[in-house]
């Protein structure tokens, strides 16, 4: 055999990956994702520890950190692209924050690049180490060729590596058109479950602050219960899909702990005293604030007491905790419930997963809170964890965040620059007397209710059931405030307040206007603020939401509507 012949059949060396985060327990995690393709994983904290790594070895590929202190991954990208070393070397950004996509896109430029939000989904990230693992390996074996050999070979291996970048670039294409689609259909699912959620809920609602007779305030208190049963199945879905697709968007900001434990106990209290089940919250004064998304980890507490309050039978009792430490920020929900089996323990966080899944459970849902619970926390860098002793003793979750310094959140804003309304607090009495507003929506339902809603609190409303007719209102009564739909036949609401931009202030061009619709995904929202609307409501409607949307768009001071139209 040929000194040629036995370097060809002589196993691969190992290939060595360089994996940069400033967090400990992002490092070891990483490395137990990396095991499985029995590489070198050689670690950094920081993005000088990583040049001094490049400078004295050859790495495969680099995993890199977007959010670190002092040097950030792009920053290093930059400099290892000007190390020789580091010129050509693969490189694959890891952030949760979406916004940094642009960035990360200019290092494609210059070597190979990739970009992959957290959570990261570990098949994927794991098949793309590999493919950079391979080529590594086919330019080592070049290397080693001899020179008669080294040119067909290196023809036929730059031949099959184009063929499965070919490859793998269509496969990404159509995973792409696929989530694409996926996306198009949940959005739609959504839209259509949610409207007519909007009328059943928002009646109600009306219906039970009307009625005296208590078999009948009953029965819409069961309509009203089951209606938001259903919206928060929808949220699930549509949170899922976002998880799954890697679009789950994470808005970072200092925020105060208690705000976000107390926002989600308002939510549960009612359920938990319908079913009897006592709740108690204890959050010690010096749990603070942390830089975190204030909405996902209201939801994450709101999931953890649901899910506490639904496993607790009558009589029962649930307790959250919320306490800090040096570092982290520890949440603690005990509940005396029915427990978790041994067996079902290790499964709890995934999704889909439900410890009876038979046609005769006690409890409905869709399995999914939990995973959701589970991702959020995981996406704030923090843990979550579950402890029982089994059936009949009981739960406690515990919640682990870490507690990120603010000071450099606060200096970097994350959420739109276009000024919110001022808000108006839930306990004020909020009325609209002598307040003009337009209400724009073709189905007539949801725009009776909306009539309904607002008139009750005083408002003067004019409805249009087009944007071509909320157009000839607009001139014609001159509104304090616009109420529009998005989704409408030949004009939309986006087109519609595109038209009303256009227009000079003295015929409504400056008119305050809030987006409410059933399409609610966060690129929704983003693109309602963008085309020019000051906020953004999905349905089914929340009433009392609504009518302070309204009385802070509207500039009420002192009962006083403040005249966005010249004072028309």
């Amino acid at each position: 055999m040929s000194q040629t012949e036995a370097a060809a059949r002589s196993p691969d060396p190992v290939a060595s990956v360089l994996v940069v985060d400033d967090m400990p327990a992002n490092l070891l995690a990483m490395r137990a994702v990396l095991e499985p393709l029995h590489v070198r994983v050689v670690e950094a904290s920081s993005g000088e520890e990583a040049l001094r790594h490049v400078a004295r070895d050859t790495f495969a590929v680099a995993l890199l950190d977007v959010q670190m202190p002092t040097m950030d991954g792009f920053e290093l990208a930059r400099r290892m692209r000007e190390s020789e070393p580091g010129r050509e070397m693969p490189l694959i950004f890891l952030t949760a924050i979406h916004k940094d996509e642009g960035f990360a896109r200019r290092g494609y430029a210059s070597g190979a690049a990739d970009y992959m939000t957290k959570p990261i989904d570990v098949d994927v990230l794991r098949a793309r180490v590999r493919a950079f693992v391979d080529l590594f390996h086919q330019r080592e074996r070049l290397r080693e060729n001899e020179v008669g050999e080294r040119t067909r070979e290196r023809d036929d291996a730059m031949r099959r590596l184009a063929e499965l970048l070919e490859s793998e670039r269509a496969a990404r294409k159509e995973a792409e058109n696929a989530n694409h689609a996926k996306d198009e259909f949940l959005a739609t699912v959504s839209h259509e479950l949610r409207t007519p959620l909007n009328a059943i809920l928002g009646w109600a609602v009306i219906a039970r602050r009307k009625v005296l007779d208590r078999d009948v305030d009953a029965a819409l208190a069961t309509i009203e219960r089951n209606a938001r049963a259903q919206m928060r199945i929808i949220e699930d879905m549509l949170d899922v899909g976002r998880i799954i697709s890697g679009k789950m968007r994470l808005e970072i900001a200092p925020m105060k702990i208690a705000d976000a434990v107390e926002g989600a106990e308002q939510a549960v209290r009612p359920a938990a005293d319908a079913k009897g089940v006592k709740l108690s919250v204890a959050i010690d004064e010096d749990v603070g604030s942390i830089a975190a998304d204030i909405d996902r980890l209201q939801q994450v507490v709101w999931n953890v007491l649901s899910n506490a309050i639904k496993f607790t039978p009558k009589g029962g009792s649930v307790e959250l905790k919320a306490s800090r430490t040096e570092s982290d920020v520890v949440i603690r929900v005990t509940d005396t419930g029915q427990g978790v089996g041994p067996k079902f323990l290790p499964l709890l966080f995934e999704p889909f997963r439900q410890a009876d899944g038979s046609t005769t459970r006690r409890h409905g849902g869709l399995g999914l809170g939990l995973a959701i619970v589970k991702q959020l926390v995981d996406a704030h860098g923090g843990t979550v964890t579950a402890e029982s002793d089994g059936d009949g003793t009981g739960t406690t979750f515990t919640i682990v965040l870490p507690a990120r310094s603010v000071a450099q959140v606060a200096t970097e804003p994350t959420r739109s620059s276009r000024p919110e309304p001022k808000p108006i607090a839930p306990t004020d009495r909020v009325r609209l007397d002598g307040l003009r507003v337009l209400v724009v929506d073709d189905d007539d339902d949801a725009r009776n209710l909306i009539e309904r809603v607002l008139s009750d609190e005083g408002a003067i409303v004019v409805s249009a059931d087009s944007a071509a007719q909320g157009l000839l209102e607009l001139g014609r009564s001159g509104p304090d405030v616009l109420v529009s739909d998005i989704g409408m036949p030949d004009m939309d609401g986006y087109s519609l307040i595109h038209e009303i931009r256009s227009l000079p202030s003295n015929r409504g061009g400056s008119t305050p206007a809030i987006a409410l619709t059933a399409y609610a995904r966060a690129e929704d929202s983003a693109r309602a603020l963008a085309t020019g609307f000051q906020a953004h409501l999905t349905k089914p409607i929340d009433p009392e939401r609504l009518v302070a949307l309204v009385a802070s768009c509207g500039g009420l001071s002192n009962g006083t509507p403040a005249r966005a139209n010249g004072g028309r």
